[in-house]
């Protein structure tokens, strides 16, 4: 028997696949939807804390985990 995936953790389906700044605001393409930083994802649970051309910061607001997703270019 080959080890199990035991580090791999469950977690939803975020892609952040594209970045607009308007000059006066910063946006994150997610899952199809544009967002600004402090808005609610369309991930229940989810909210997008910081938007940067190259990542994204998404908090878990259950448990307050923070977690960086890169660009899919």
């Amino acid at each position: 028997m080959g080890k199990g995936a035991t580090n791999v953790k469950a977690g939803p389906s975020i892609v952040y696949s594209g970045y607009v700044d308007t000059g006066q605001k910063k946006m994150a393409i997610i899952n199809g939807w544009e967002y600004e930083a402090g808005q609610p994802l369309d991930v229940e649970g989810y909210l997008l804390k910081k938007v940067t051309p190259s990542r994204v910061l998404i908090v878990n607001r259950t448990t307050g985990g923070e977690t960086y997703v890169t660009i899919q270019e």
